[in-house]
């Protein structure tokens, strides 16, 4: 058959003359491949059942990945292997990968194989393993897919929203890797949005305090996903979307230090570009003012790069800003 890259290639295509690298997402099988023949739906936008599973002929999936790279050979560096794959056990699920962790473990292997033979410097990336799936389930599906197909893996996607909650499940993973003497970059595949909010950037702290090297903002402008989304229906800038600019003007250069103690009720995140330092902090507590004490503080602005809180000067250099959240 013939393939179409459709708007797809049109806008990795504009993304690299623009000097920018898009990755591209491997991900589901055609029905005329596929090894189940049940059009079930699964949870909310999961799909047919045959677009989750495995294709008959492991051959199909090599082709379809190598012609994909053969069409953004230069242009695309990065290859995810699939969205959300990870399942409640090593069995079937209702989410967007409905088949063993064997197969999936081909899946992965299968693609690296097809990707190289036409970019030997091509990076995989295995796809977007949610917070829900490290923990309680980590040993069914999880576990088996990273230490079996590790050699076959450069980069692990992770999806992690929020301000904090899920934090420690970045750690769990870390564990995991770090208990068979391998390390791996951590790369936030859907990242926070958080929407309208112009405290958004919250979760950003907290991802890129995880290690995350790279984060890429949940945009989807999707009905149900309109409070997460980081521009209105229209597309046109909310309070988020002013909030992400400022952290983006402000921090780009900035490397994460980690978490500073600037007293009760307060979180506070230290960046450095070598020259200086930025802390952005913030009251945890809903609708009520705390002081920080953050020694060497001279200014201070708010999430939309307005002049923020005055600071007061403090005995050795530490002073005193009172924040909201």
């Amino acid at each position: 058959g013939k393939f179409n890259w459709g708007n797809m290639g049109v806008l990795v295509d504009e993304a690299y003359n623009h000097r920018m690298h898009a990755f591209i997402q491997l991900v589901n099988t055609a029905q005329w491949a596929s090894s189940a023949e049940s059009a079930a739906t699964g949870s909310i936008d999961t799909g047919p059942e045959w677009m989750t599973v495995a294709p008959r002929d492991f051959a199909d999936w090599e082709t379809f990945c190598r012609k994909t790279a053969e069409r953004f050979a230069g242009r695309v560096r990065v290859y995810e292997i699939w969205n959300e794959p990870g399942a409640p056990k090593d069995g079937r699920s209702n989410g967007f990968w409905r088949d063993t962790s064997d197969n999936f473990i081909r899946i992965i292997k299968h693609a690296r194989k097809a990707v190289l033979s036409v970019d030997p410097e091509a990076k995989i990336m295995v796809g977007g393993f949610r917070p829900v799936d490290i923990g309680r389930h980590f040993e069914n599906f999880v576990e088996r897919v990273i230490t079996e197909a590790l050699d076959d893996i450069d980069i692990i996607g992770f999806h992690y929203w929020t301000d904090g909650q899920w934090g420690t499940k970045i750690f769990d993973l870390k564990m995991l890797l770090n208990a068979y003497g391998q390390n791996r970059p951590y790369w936030n595949t859907e990242g926070p949005g958080a929407g309208s909010e112009p405290s958004n950037i919250k979760a950003f702290l907290w991802s890129w305090a995880g290690g995350g090297e790279k984060i890429f903002p949940f945009i989807y402008n999707l009905p149900r996903y309109r409070k997460h989304s980081l521009v209105n229906p229209d597309f046109s800038p909310h309070e988020g979307t002013i909030s992400f600019a400022t952290m983006t003007r402000y921090l780009t250069g900035f490397r994460m230090e980690g978490q500073l103690n600037a007293g009760p009720g307060i979180r506070a995140f230290s960046l450095t570009d070598g020259a200086k330092r930025i802390v952005v902090a913030w009251s945890e507590l809903k609708d009520e003012s705390m002081p920080a004490i953050i020694c060497g503080a001279e200014s201070t602005v708010d999430w939309q790069g307005n002049p923020g809180p005055e600071v007061k000067k403090g005995s050795y250099n530490c002073n005193t800003i009172l924040l909201g959240n």
